[in-house]
């Protein structure tokens, strides 16, 4: 049998009746039957994003890797089944799969990962976590993100960043994850987000961290209905000159410009939805115009809403017209 030239192709696995390929970008079953032409004998094809290593065969099902995720696939008709995203063990490329009949294992660029289930996992790290061990910790908070259980990793991480020496790598790495993961519980549980900020933002470190933070709190103030707080959060952020001192074009501050836009047109946004808070536009117009010599887009948008406001306070065709009008939505 003649398969379609292409992109490298290897073997997954065959039986007696079909042979399973895999490739960079796809992965497709044949079928092997002897009375079938060549042209025939394709019997499914399923497309990948990046494919960078080789996939197994499974009693029911193929395993391949894809970017940075496990795609398990049916094996008579091609269609995906699940997905285990391996990002939380880095942003490299997931590699060859291996299989002892227990576990599968992942070659990454440089780590092998063990994939097991989450039940299983979150087993055998409780029995470590209970002799002191804050790496266990760590690890299940990360298998807690994946879960969605933003409540109980933010909790872990706590515990973690209490006890762990602030120089050591397990801390920095909780400090991060712990900003990320109280943004993600702050659009799910108001509540629970908000019972755990102040405690977390006694451990950010780094502007980075500060930023994100602050657009947690913002959504915060935005879900409990305190919408003048929101605002001058996204205010100070839309407005932050903290990367002015940089050369233009570095990298942190195009970072900067970015967030200061997202800002911006978030808090447009915030103002065209909340009639309310117009009032509080004449200081916001004063600030924008002290800043303007950055000739930022957000400061101009800014101010441009803020003389809208301003020249037609009771709203209207004159102030209606903001963010989604011009195409800027709100902050994934």
């Amino acid at each position: 049998m003649e398969l379609p030239r292409g992109n490298a192709r290897y073997v997954l696995g065959f039986d007696e009746q079909y042979i399973w390929v895999g490739a960079g970008d796809h992965v497709a079953c044949y079928d092997l039957s002897p009375e079938l032409k060549d042209d025939q004998r394709l019997r499914w094809r399923t497309p990948l994003q990046r494919s960078a290593g080789r996939g197994l065969l499974a009693r029911q099902s193929l395993l391949v890797p894809d970017g940075s995720r496990v795609v398990e696939l049916d094996r008579q008709d091609g269609r995906i089944l699940r997905m285990f995203d391996l990002s939380i063990d880095g942003s490299d490329p997931v590699g060859n799969l291996f299989t002892d009949g227990e576990r599968f294992y992942v070659l990454g660029m440089e780590r092998v990962t063990a994939l097991t289930d989450s039940r299983y996992r979150l087993a055998q790290l409780d029995h470590t976590i209970a002799r002191g061990d804050l790496n266990a910790r760590y690890q299940r908070a990360q298998i807690r993100v994946l879960m969605d259980a933003y409540a109980l990793a933010a909790d872990d991480l706590l515990y973690i960043l209490n006890r762990e020496q602030p120089s050591s790598i397990v801390h920095e790495n909780a400090r991060s994850l712990l900003v990320d993961c109280l943004l993600q519980l702050a659009e799910r549980d108001v509540a629970q987000a908000d019972a755990r900020l102040l405690e977390v933002r006694r451990w950010v470190r780094g502007q980075a961290q500060e930023i994100r933070l602050n657009i947690t709190q913002a959504r915060l103030h935005e879900r409990m209905g305190q919408y003048p707080q929101a605002m001058e959060i996204w205010r100070e952020l839309a407005l932050d000159d903290s990367g002015l001192m940089l050369p233009a074009g570095t990298e942190k501050d195009a970072a900067l410009a970015q967030v200061a836009e997202l800002a911006g047109a978030h808090l447009e946004d915030l103002l065209t939805r909340q009639p309310e808070l117009r009032a509080r536009l004449a200081p916001l117009a004063e600030s924008a115009l002290q800043d303007a010599v950055r000739a930022n887009n957000s400061v101009e948008r800014l101010l441009a809403v803020a003389r809208r406001a301003s020249s037609n306070p009771g709203g209207g065709p004159g102030f209606v017209g903001g963010s989604q009008a011009q195409g800027w939505g709100r902050p994934c």
